[in-house]
């Protein structure tokens, strides 16, 4: 008996202990009350819930809380696009308005013009028809056609005319030129003197003097006249020879430009290409691969490799067949070429030499070791 009522004490107190526990150190009566508000509040939120099942446990109501705040945020970035995308809006329509403003400007102007310059064509055809307008159309395009045809024939005589002898004329006379402008200078200066004497001597009865002042003054106006024609002549010469000298200077240029690229891409690659100064046949810059470099920018090493190209290009052209162009003479270059460079360089001056003699001196030998058919002499 006394073991079961000890037993009965543990009990009692574990029991106790879970009790306390349990309540969380509330009386049975705050605890029967937070049990009350506890079934109003999940009446409240099952009447707030109009008709629709609330969740089977506190997992599901979680999950059901996590994604009504998914989709509030989604909704709250969808408002802050609509209203970002609202101001854009507001935006565009301000500055299409503006647009509008301003075209409608314009078009009230434009018709404006429009109505005048009607005005101004019915004045027109009011004063001159148009018949006569095309009449005087078919006139001047016929004084066209022979102004050309003249052209024509001036050009044919210039390409036929001894461009040598040419030279010395238009030489002579620019110097006539210049002779004649200093001439006409000394006349009006000498007859500014005349005419100083002619009002100091007013008066006088000078009437030898100002017959002799007046004949002088119309020889200087006729020298004058003369010297004015010639320059105009000189002048005109001049700019029909310049014309002509860069028409043919553009002409030939192509034929270098495509000889240079021909030999340089031995060098440089296929996609090498070249601007070429037809005043001056220079090389001013080399593209390879898209990319363009002013030639003054590149290496000293490309500079030196497109001058030896350019001397061989220009010797392919005057070469024939039967091998006897103008030889090419190379003094110890292609010192900043690196091996790669050499190699290519040493192909285009064996394809230089099947058309023209080559000659190469240097004292380093290994340097032209790609050239293929060479022909070494030793000193």
């Amino acid at each position: 008996l006394d073991r079961s009522r000890r037993q009965a004490e543990d009990r009692i107190r574990s029991e106790r202990a879970m009790r306390t526990r349990a309540l969380d150190d509330l009386s049975m009566e705050e605890l029967t009350e937070k049990r009350d508000r506890a079934e109003r509040r999940v009446a409240d939120a099952a009447a707030r819930a109009n008709g629709a099942p609330l969740p089977a446990d506190r997992a599901a109501a979680v999950q059901a809380r996590d994604a009504a705040d998914a989709t509030r945020e989604a909704a709250r970035r969808a408002d802050r696009a609509a209203r970002e995308a609202l101001v854009v809006a507001d935006g565009a329509v301000r500055e299409l308005e503006q647009g509008t403003a301003e075209r409608t400007g314009t078009l009230g102007v434009l018709i404006g013009r429009r109505d005048d310059d009607h005005e101004a064509l019915a004045r027109a055809r009011a004063e001159t028809p148009d018949d006569a307008l095309e009449h005087d159309a078919q006139v001047a395009s016929a004084a066209a056609a022979t102004a050309r045809a003249a052209a024509d024939d001036a050009r044919a005589a210039l390409a036929a005319a001894d461009g040598e002898s040419v030279g010395i004329r238009l030489t002579n006379a620019r110097e006539a030129l210049s002779r004649l402008r200093e001439g006409r200078q000394d006349d009006a200066t000498a007859a500014a003197q005349l005419l100083g004497e002619i009002n100091s001597g007013a008066g006088e009865g000078r009437a030898d003097v100002l017959a002799a002042a007046v004949e002088a003054r119309d020889g200087a106006v006729e020298a004058r006249d003369a010297a004015e024609r010639q320059a105009a002549a000189v002048e005109m010469l001049y700019a029909v020879m310049a014309r002509h000298r860069d028409d043919a200077q553009r002409a030939y240029v192509a034929p270098f430009r495509e000889a240079v690229e021909r030999f340089g891409r031995l060098v440089f690659g296929s996609g090498l290409r070249v601007d070429v100064d037809h005043a001056t046949l220079q090389v001013r810059s080399r593209t390879c691969d898209g990319v363009t470099v002013p030639v003054e920018s590149l290496s000293g090493g490309a500079r030196e490799q497109l001058a030896v190209i350019g001397r061989l290009a220009a010797a392919s052209l005057v070469a024939t067949d039967a091998g006897d162009g103008a030889p090419v003479i190379i003094d110890d270059a292609l010192g900043y070429s690196d091996v790669s460079r050499l190699e290519g360089l040493g192909a285009a001056l064996a394809e230089a030499g099947r058309t023209s003699q080559v000659i190469v001196l240097t004292c380093m030998p290994d340097r032209y070791a790609g050239v293929g058919a060479a022909t070494t002499v030793s000193l």
